[in-house]
């Protein structure tokens, strides 16, 4: 099940492949898992299928692979949208994300609801016809619908989009930084668990979130794009021309940091993994940076630290920084999401999301690591984490940075935030 569309970004790179570094071999074990997980989708969705997408990095051409004993593999998920007539219940879409899973991974430990092991998974998520079509301007929907691939049924995303990447509500440049921060520390903590993952996983999350720190900059000056190489074309554009001077004033090799990431992250290779810690220390380098600036520029503060910039994101967080549904309900199960995953409730007048995210910033800016991965925490920052979070009685060291950081990831995969 070959997969060509014949479409090309700026740059000229086809996006008729998984990965900008794949082998023959590669894209050969990659058709043959999709094509059994489409058929295994389509048996159990019946008359109620329309199509599958695949989107996320191996979607718009930018995927990661790492080679192992089996052969090369993809890393750490891949990101399926089934399209279909009625909406499915979450226990349903949740039971597909695990059979899919099987196909691919058969021993993975990974699940979506608690912390576990980062180990290769499916993750299919479903939307319906009419949801596609009335998708609202976000960083989701523009590289769902601008750069996903259909692999199976209609032509859904056959339509040009009814939104320009100026639509995007530029506080998403925010969410991504929270994500992409949580994102990278998750697979130290999980590390812990299993050892032989943790430089793949570090690695791979940091290069990504080198580039995420580069989407938010994008984000926040409403020039977002889809594909990787037109990001950076237009942030170094931007950095020649002067728009930039705020930022590199601070961070002189910011655009550089975000190349690094990008270009490097295709090919998991022994050398990339063994130097997990550089782009580590570079990725935090880059997310800093961009979260700082991202702040000022959204919320019109002044902020001066990675901590500053936390607490701010959660305390001048407003409803027009935001959009998210004003439903009560909704905070009400949020808040309880909380409870559950060991924090107090947050104030009212706070989106919910944004404490959360604002603790990851404080997180990942409170833990460095080595050239052989050992942690030094910063006690200052860490506690600005817990406060946040309203966790009581926050310990210190790396101890105290653990149990925080575990109480935030599972507040976030609980209730499925980082989408």
């Amino acid at each position: 099940m070959a997969i060509a569309d014949g479409r090309e970004s700026v740059t000229g790179k086809s996006l008729c492949v998984y990965s900008q570094e794949e082998t023959p071999e590669f894209r050969r074990r990659m058709d043959a898992w999709l094509a059994d997980i489409t058929a295994y989708l389509r048996d159990e969705s019946g008359a109620n299928y329309v199509s599958l997408i695949l989107s996320g990095g191996y979607g718009r051409g930018w995927g990661a692979f790492v080679e192992s004993p089996e052969g090369p593999n993809p890393v750490n998920d891949l990101d399926l949208v089934l399209v279909t007539r009625t909406r499915l219940p979450r226990e349903v879409t949740q039971r597909l994300s695990h059979g899919a899973t099987e196909l691919i991974s058969p021993h993975s430990r990974f699940e979506t609801d608690s912390l576990t092991p980062l180990d290769l998974h499916a993750d299919v998520m479903n939307l319906t016809r009419s949801d596609l079509e009335r998708m609202p301007p976000g960083q989701f929907s523009y590289d769902l619908l601008e750069s996903g691939r259909v692999i199976d049924g209609e032509s859904i995303l056959s339509q040009p989009l009814n939104f320009p990447a100026s639509a995007i509500d530029p506080a998403a440049a925010l969410l991504s930084i929270g994500n992409h921060s949580s994102s990278v520390y998750e697979s130290y903590l999980v590390g812990l668990i299993a050892p032989e993952q943790m430089r793949l996983n570090l690695f791979s999350f940091a290069a990504k979130a080198a580039g995420a720190a580069g989407s938010a900059v994008l984000l926040a000056h409403r020039r977002y794009s889809a594909l990787p190489d037109n990001r950076l074309l237009t942030l170094e554009s931007m950095a020649m021309s002067g728009d930039l001077d705020n930022l590199t004033a601070s961070e002189p090799e910011f655009v550089y940091l975000v190349r690094e990431g990008v270009m490097a992250r295709g090919f998991c290779s022994a050398q990339r993994l063994e130097d997990a810690a550089h782009y580590y220390r570079n990725a935090r380098r880059a997310m800093m940076a961009a979260a700082q600036y991202c702040v000022q520029r959204l919320l019109q503060t002044t902020v001066t630290s990675p901590v500053e910039t936390a607490v701010a994101i959660a305390e001048r967080w407003r409803s027009e920084y935001l959009e998210t549904t004003a439903d009560p309900l909704w905070k009400s199960v949020a808040r309880h999401i909380l409870e559950k995953a060991g924090l107090r409730p947050v104030r009212a007048s706070w989106r919910v999301r944004a404490p959360v995210y604002a603790s990851a910033v404080a997180l990942f800016a409170a833990l460095s690591l080595d050239n052989s991965l050992n942690p030094t925490v910063d006690d200052q920052a860490t506690r600005a984490a817990a406060r946040i979070l309203r966790l009581e009685d926050p310990m210190g060291g790396f101890e105290g940075w653990k149990r925080t950081a575990e109480a935030m990831v599972v507040a976030l995969k609980r209730q499925n935030w980082t989408r």
